[in-house]
């Protein structure tokens, strides 16, 4: 709302707003909660305080970045509610959205919330501080995205470059924001000047990412091994650049952790292995060893599984006999042949007479 005689940023000078000056600014009124003042948009100076209120028809509270401010919280005659929210000794890290919500909803919707934007222009914070995970920026598809660089000052010109590049993009700007556009895989600052002095960034990343249904294949090295030696399984996933891999098998159920390692197949685009090894195979390893896979983006899962035997010594077991009395006809080719299953491989000879054939 555009209030007469006011600028759309209402910048209020001095230590402390009275309430006086409060009752002269007209409510903002949406789904039934009032702000005063009402925004939606403040610019406060530096080291002041500040009172900002907040009323419903049911409970209110004043929270920002998701978490409850301290405030004073009163019921009034008339069966209102209101929550005083006071800012003492502002600094540029004050700058940020505030939003006045119902505290107990009682059949109201759920998300009916009321913004506000607060600037406290502050010469010595430049850009504010973002989180590790927001200067990383991952895409799926191209689409608008914002990198997130904001100043506390609204009269600051920003403009946004390439790391390794003095040029300005044409990107627009929003001072509560930051840059929103479509963005090639590449580094980013941005860059404005307090007073005389240049000030830049964090960097941003953006990344484009391949991501798919998943399609999950395990494999082992052997699936039966004496005890003593090694088990070694890979789990391998196409189509993906990001995943996450979880493994089940005996030894991590009793408590015995074993670290898989992950890594990219260089050969083979969009192919990420994660291989678990466990050495000196116990006879308690034998079992079921399942390999999960999920991806968060799309939500996408998928697994396999692979059973792995652990014998205590090798063994040979014959899976059929041969008679002990066979026919052949004159001049024609007759083929003797044993099944057996076997760890580790064995040599396998034929005698004729205690003579070794072949």
């Amino acid at each position: 709302m555009r209030l007469p005689g006011a600028m759309p940023a209402l910048a209020l000078k001095g230590q402390l707003l009275l309430l006086p000056l409060l009752l002269l600014l007209e409510p903002q009124v949406s789904q039934g909660l009032v702000i005063t003042p009402p925004g939606p948009e403040l610019i406060l100076n530096v080291s002041s305080t500040f009172v900002l209120t907040c009323s419903g028809s049911a409970p209110v509270v004043w929270e920002r970045m998701t978490q409850e401010l301290p405030q004073e919280m009163a019921k009034a005659q008339d069966n209102t509610f209101s929550s005083v929210l006071t800012l003492t000794n502002l600094t540029g890290l004050d700058t940020g959205e505030y939003f006045c919500t119902y505290n107990d909803s009682r059949g109201l919707e759920p998300d009916e919330r009321k913004r506000l934007y607060i600037f406290v222009p502050d010469p010595t914070v430049g850009f504010l501080p973002n989180d590790a995970e927001e200067l990383f920026i991952f895409l799926t598809e191209i689409t608008e995205i914002t990198i997130p660089c904001r100043v506390t000052d609204p009269q600051l010109v920003v403009t946004l470059h390439e790391k390794k590049g003095d040029i300005a993009l044409p990107v627009p700007y929003d001072h509560q924001r930051g840059f929103s556009g479509i963005f090639e895989d590449r580094s980013y600052i941005c860059k404005t000047t307090i007073g005389d002095r240049e000030v830049d960034s964090d960097a941003y990343y953006v990344y484009r990412l391949q991501v798919s249904s998943i399609n999950v294949s395990v494999n082992a090295v052997q699936t039966v091994v004496r005890q003593g030696e090694n088990i070694t399984l890979m789990c391998i996933v196409i189509g993906n650049e990001v995943v996450n891999f979880e493994w089940m098998y005996p030894r991590k159920e009793s408590g015995r952790l074993v670290e898989p390692v992950t890594d990219f197949l260089l050969d083979m685009p969009y192919h990420i292995r994660s291989i678990l090894h466990i050495p000196s195979a116990e006879l308690e390893d034998s079992g079921t060893y399942t390999c999960n896979v999920t991806e968060s983006v799309n939500d996408h899962q998928d697994e396999k599984a692979i059973n792995i035997t652990v014998v205590e010594s090798g063994y040979v077991r014959l899976l059929g006999e041969v008679g002990a009395l066979q026919f052949a006809e004159l001049h024609r080719s007759r083929t003797l042949q044993v099944v057996f299953e076997a760890y580790p491989p064995p040599t396998v000879l034929w005698f004729k007479d205690n003579r070794t054939l072949g």
